[in-house]
């Protein structure tokens, strides 16, 4: 059995998960969250920024040709939009959104490369769930209009993340050609993060 086949057999999530664990505790560095949010702006600025990154991640990955064929119905269809369009959510409106384009994306040219890309953005939801819960001892009620985005799909946010694995698991074996791209898009998926958000630290850090 070559060293090739052997990787393939192995679950794709598990692959995912040891191929960017160094990245993902770079970004955790870069970023500095949830210690970089003191105040209620500055959770609004951080909230502008990952609403601008990933809603444009989420259209993407959502309107990418592929994922009726699997019969999957948890990738991410536009959930920061419903975020920003709630009147219940202040400080969110398309004005404090601070956007990503396109170009700031690396291309998805094939699904493989678009499964990578929703194993990042299913993967931060996580995150955003204990950035939130972290904050609440400092920041409290000053943040309860604007928690939905953070606060992913509340109790079904780890339900969803163990189907999309499921989902993304069984399809390893059947497509090992694509594992490559897989990982790729997931690894430059994470990589556009801290280059997008990056900024803000400093700009939440600035004195006054």
């Amino acid at each position: 059995m070559t060293p090739q086949s052997t990787q393939a057999e192995r679950p794709l999530c598990t692959q995912l998960r040891e191929q960017t664990l160094a990245l993902r505790w770079a970004i955790e560095r870069s970023l500095g969250l949830p210690g970089s949010i003191h105040t209620r702006d500055d959770y609004v600025i951080w909230l502008g920024g990952f609403l601008g990154l990933h809603g444009l991640l989420e259209r993407l990955c959502s309107t990418f040709p592929g994922w009726g064929a699997l019969d999957v119905t948890v990738q991410p269809r536009g959930r920061t939009d419903c975020v920003i369009a709630d009147p219940a959510s202040p400080g969110t409106n398309s004005a404090d959104v601070n956007r990503a384009t396109p170009l700031q994306l690396p291309e998805a040219p094939t699904f493989a490369h678009t499964f990578g890309a929703s194993y990042a953005v299913e993967g931060a939801t996580l995150g955003g769930r204990v950035i939130l819960r972290d904050l609440g001892p400092l920041l409290g009620a000053t943040i309860a209009g604007v928690a939905r985005f953070f606060g992913g799909r509340g109790n079904a946010t780890e339900p969803v993340w163990q189907i999309f694995r499921l989902i993304l698991d069984s399809c390893g074996p059947h497509r090992p050609q694509n594992h490559t791209d897989v990982g790729y898009r997931t690894e430059r998926t994470f990589r556009a993060m801290p280059t997008r958000l990056g900024p803000l630290r400093g700009a939440v850090d600035a004195p006054p």
